[in-house]
Parts: structure tokens; sequence; C-alpha cells
């Protein structure tokens, strides 16, 4: 709840669908474009349950998160005049969840920097834009009329002339002006609801770059990075899935990982991390400094790992040790048939040697030789066994 008001600034079933991962993006995609009629027939859920979810929701955030409830209208990108678009079949449930919740605004205070012409007049022209509406051109002559060359209608120029133009000849050059120009733009004139103005873009890139090999040099120009940025992951990880080697580059390591994780394989994603920091120790404990890792359940693990670090020394465990530190947080059933890309390493030895002694033991007394033999190898990792061991009243 908490997260889809502080993404897009207010609450409706549909972003809170698409926060909790019920609705995938390219569906969603597919029904601001028309081709969906009841976007229930695109969640994977009956609608009694799904009714239940959103009603609890709803309640919830008028309740706790004490958020207004406005009466609002979905209706298809670039066509403001059509049938508007439904939740639900069922003329009553649709009418029930067709509300948007925001904030309460003190509009006495803000009525004098919010409501002046000009501001009204770039709220229509982002509106159109947003909704690929027809009036855009009328608006922007209107805007450019009375404000000239002020930088938002530079900025909405460019994200509306790539909306327009999503045929995608030269992918590269599609992409570079994305990442430099289009998006930038978007951030800074939808701050609240990039993701609708953004997500087709990038999704075109994507579909243009389908058939690029990956470039270690240039990790981007591949069809895996505009996908993790439309946040369509299970094609993200197809895209991943497509590099025959894809082992052998970070990049694609964390996207995976990214993607898994999104999809709620909190598992595999746990799973794609051991793997990442065996085979790229240095950009794994990178992306493990940069990255959230409470979805998956590794944060308390990060943070035993670093204290591990400080109190032994960086000599007494290594990052490619904290796969070892997930294993005892979670034990694995089976091994993964992806851990054979790992055999070998330093990190996936030592990882051998703790399910070793960890067997060992559960078999009865302590097995000195093995302890003494992973004191050796990894001291942080003997300390982290030794400290998860029960002990005797």
């Amino acid at each position: 709840m908490e997260q889809s008001v502080a993404d897009r600034g207010h609450w409706d079933a549909v972003t809170f669908l698409l926060t909790c991962r019920l609705l995938r993006q390219r569906d969603y995609a597919a029904w601001c474009s028309g081709q969906i009629t009841a976007l229930e027939a695109a969640i994977d859920a009956d609608p009694r349950w799904l009714d239940a979810l959103l009603t609890t929701a709803m309640r919830y955030a008028e309740q706790q998160l004490k958020l207004t409830s406005i009466e609002t209208t979905w209706r298809p990108w670039g066509d403001t005049d059509g049938d508007p678009l439904r939740l639900f079949h069922n003329d009553a449930q649709n009418q029930r969840f067709q509300k948007r919740l925001a904030p309460r605004r003190n509009r006495r205070q803000l009525d004098l920097f919010l409501d002046t012409p000009r501001t009204i007049l770039l709220n229509r022209l982002r509106s159109a834009v947003r909704n690929r509406s027809a009036d855009y051109h009328r608006l922007m002559r209107r805007a450019r009329a009375e404000l000239g060359n002020a930088p938002a209608l530079t900025r909405l120029e460019a994200i509306h002339d790539a909306l327009e133009n999503e045929t995608v000849a030269d992918p590269i050059r599609w992409l570079e002006r994305l990442m430099r120009v289009v998006i930038p733009a978007a951030k800074e004139e939808f701050p609240t609801g990039e993701y609708d103005v953004a997500s087709p873009l990038w999704r075109a890139a994507a579909a243009a770059m389908v058939d690029l090999p990956f470039d270690p040099a240039h990790p981007e120009y591949h069809a895996s990075y505009p996908l993790l940025q439309a946040r369509d992951w299970e094609e993200c990880l197809a895209a991943v899935d497509r590099v025959a080697d894809w082992t052998a580059y970070p990049p694609l390591h964390h996207r995976r990982i990214t993607a898994l994780s999104a999809m709620g394989d909190h598992q595999a994603a746990r799973e794609g991390w051991m793997l990442f920091c065996w085979l790229h120790p240095d950009a794994a404990a990178s992306a493990l400094a940069t990255t959230d890792l409470r979805p998956d359940g590794l944060h308390g693990v990060w943070r035993q790992f670093t204290q591990l670090e400080s109190a032994c020394g960086e000599d007494a465990i290594a990052i490619s040790d904290f796969p070892a530190l997930i294993a005892l947080r979670y034990p694995l059933q089976t091994e993964p048939p992806l851990f054979a890309h790992a055999g070998g390493t330093i990190g996936w030895r030592h990882y051998q040697l703790l399910n070793r002694l960890s067997a060992a033991e559960q078999r009865g007394a302590p097995d000195i030789a093995l302890r003494q033999s992973l004191k050796q190898n990894s001291p942080g990792l003997l300390r982290a066994f030794l400290k998860q061991i029960p002990r005797p009243h």
C-alpha cells in the first residue's frame, strides 16, 4: 500500500495490482492500449478473491493511511472520448473500485502556487502527453505562444515525439536517446507517473534489440536491460537465459536476480546471489552493497557478513563465502543444476566444506578435523557455524 502511494502519489486498484505483482506490466500496457476489455481477464486469480483483496486494501487506504477518495475513469491511451477501460466485467464491481485515493491537500496554502494559469496549462499538457491525447498539438501550440521556450515544453515535446515514433530503426541510437534525453525528461515531468510514459518506450527498445548479442563492453545494449527498466520481469529473465554463456557476465547475473526477486521467487533469487558471489565476487560485492536485500530475506545475512568481516578481518572471510552464510540461514534441500558452473571456485570449496561439517556434526560428536580445516580456509565461516550451534543448558 505505502509503496504504491510512494511510487505514484496516489492509490488505485490498478496501481495496487501492479505493485503487488498480480498484474504483469505487459498486460497493463495492453489494457491501456485498449487490447483487453476488462483487466480481470489478465489476472490469474479468482474474481471473488480479487474483489475481497481490493476491498480490504481500499479500506486500509481510507482508514489507516487517511487517503481521500476521488472518482476517476480509466481511459485508453490516446482515446479521451471512447469507452472507458474496465477493471471488472460486472458493472457494480467496476464502479466500486473506480476511485483514486490520494493524501489530503491543504488547498488554501497551495492554491497561490499551483493554480496559476501557467501551471494549469502545463498540467493539461502533461495529461495530454501521458494519455496520448489528440489535444496535445493544440495545447503545445498554445503553450509555445504563452510560455515561449520554457524547459518543461522541451522535455514534454521530447517525450511526446518518442511516444509517437515507437518504430525503432536504429536500436542503439534509440536507446541512447532514451537514456540521455527522454527518460530524464519523464522523471522530471512525471515524478509519480513516470512508468506509464516510459514503459512503452523501454519495451519498444527491447523489441528492437531482441536479436542483438550481449556485448560486455556495452551491457545496456541488450534486450534484458530495457526489459528490466520496463519491469517486464518474465521477459527480462527469458532474455538473460537466451544468452548461452550468461553466467560469464556480472550484469546478467544481477538482472536475473532482480527479475526473480520481483517475480516473488525468493529462493531462486538467493541461489542467484550464491552463484554470482562464487563466479564474480568483486561485482557481486558492489551489487550487494547497493541492493535492497529485504525482499529475499538476505538483509540479516548481509549484516552478519559485514559484522564478521569487521570482527575477524577481511582475510578471515571473503565475499565468496557469503553463499555459505546464505546456506546456513536457508539450507538447501537439493543443489540447483546452475551450481555446476561454480565448481572449483574457492567459495564453492568453502561451501562444500561447511556442508560436510554440518552433515558430520548432525550425526553426532563435533568433527575436530573438519573444524580445523574450515578454520584454516575461512575462520569467519567457522565462527558463524559455531555461533548457530545450540548451546547445552
